[in-house]
């Protein structure tokens, strides 16, 4: 995590950084791709006395080394498309210092990553309609995932299946509404794109949840409002009962005479307020 923050710093986002001796296992590169630390370049220093990394049989080479090997191969394959090699032979250190930075400079980064962003707020903070301009402006897939676990829900799937075994308890089993998640965040539109996702999560063990996610969250915003203002765009909001628009009685009160409007149960005032203490709480446990 300390780490996390020092990549992040000011002058390592201008200058850009180097990290050298924190990484030891494969675990050690999933966790920082998992922070989203992607570094442009990963340069492996092959000393003389290793045997070729392809190599099956081992002859006089220390005890460690099939250790070394095993975690070092699949750490190469974690970085193979920034990894490059330079080999330290019998040659000075000045010259392996030129060698590692025009490897650097020869070599060009990854592509720009895509945003992966989770909007969540309390009902009439304006998640869905942020999360919309942002998909708008950013051209990234826009989930709703109340709309998603419907879906899921109907489908004649295993997954779907086991949904509709809960019934009413569906929201309890977060393990599950993650599975529904990570199926969709790995569509082709949404790896291609990018997305930003709204109705999730409900719960901390949720928050918890979204980093075993095979593309995890690059990005977690919380809306900050006064309940107040939730409470008077609520207090205003009706539903078309056929089509599901949304309608302000307050801005278009002539609306309400045409169509039959009603108010959708979430909008109750005290679920509302149970919502905010529940998004108030996953956000100091995230913070922790």
């Amino acid at each position: 995590m300390g780490l996390y923050y020092l990549i992040r710093a000011e002058n390592a986002y201008k200058n850009g950084w180097i990290i050298v001796g924190c990484i030891h296992t494969p675990e050690d590169v999933t966790a920082i791709i998992h922070q989203g630390i992607l570094p442009t370049h990963v340069i492996h220093l092959i000393a003389p006395f290793h045997p070729p990394i392809n190599e099956l049989i081992y002859c006089k080479v220390h005890a460690e080394w099939p250790i070394y090997r095993r975690r070092i191969f699949h750490i190469r394959h974690l970085f193979s498309k920034v990894l490059v090699e330079v080999y330290l032979q019998q040659k000075s250190l000045d010259k392996i210092i030129i060698e590692c930075v025009n490897a650097s400079k020869l070599r060009s980064g990854p592509n720009f990553i895509k945003p992966r962003i989770i909007i969540f707020g309390p009902r009439g903070s304006g998640r869905k309609t942020q999360a919309r301009m942002l998909a708008a402006k950013l051209n990234l897939v826009y989930i709703n995932f109340e709309y998603l676990i419907c879906q899921a829900w109907t489908s004649e799937s295993e997954l779907g299946n086991k949904l509709r075994e809960c019934k009413s308890e569906v929201c309890f089993h977060s393990e599950l509404m993650a599975q529904v998640i990570n199926k969709r965040i790995l569509e082709d539109d949404c790896l291609e794109n990018g997305w930003v996702l709204t109705g999730f999560p409900y719960t901390v063990n949720d928050l918890k949840l979204l980093d075993t996610l095979d593309t995890p969250p690059s990005r977690i915003i919380f809306l900050d409002i006064d309940i107040n203002i939730c409470m008077e765009r609520i207090r205003h909001r009706r539903y078309n009962i056929y089509t599901g628009s949304v309608t302000n009685i307050k801005e278009q009160p002539e609306v309400a005479i045409k169509k039959e409007l009603k108010i959708h149960l979430k909008d109750d005032e005290r679920y509302v307020q149970s919502e905010v203490n529940k998004t108030n709480f996953q956000v100091n446990i995230s913070q922790s």
